[in-house]
């Protein structure tokens, strides 16, 4: 459950990043299940990622 504009954001920033930082001839997939009542979309691109030290800083507020 949650806000339809909220998710919405969520997914269109996954999705803008994925290709903002894949090079090109690069690649980006979406997939989407349902997993009962819920549902679960996964994206991933074969861009460089993040670096591992900066991982546990990604979900901090106000970080670029």
């Amino acid at each position: 459950m949650g806000d339809v504009n909220g998710l919405q954001q969520v997914v269109w920033n996954l999705l803008s990043n994925a290709v903002k930082f894949t090079p090109k001839r690069g690649r980006v997939d979406v997939q989407l299940e349902r997993i009962e009542s819920c549902v679960q979309i996964r994206v991933s691109d074969t861009g460089v990622g993040i670096a591992a030290e900066f991982l546990s800083h990604v979900f901090e507020r106000f970080r670029q």
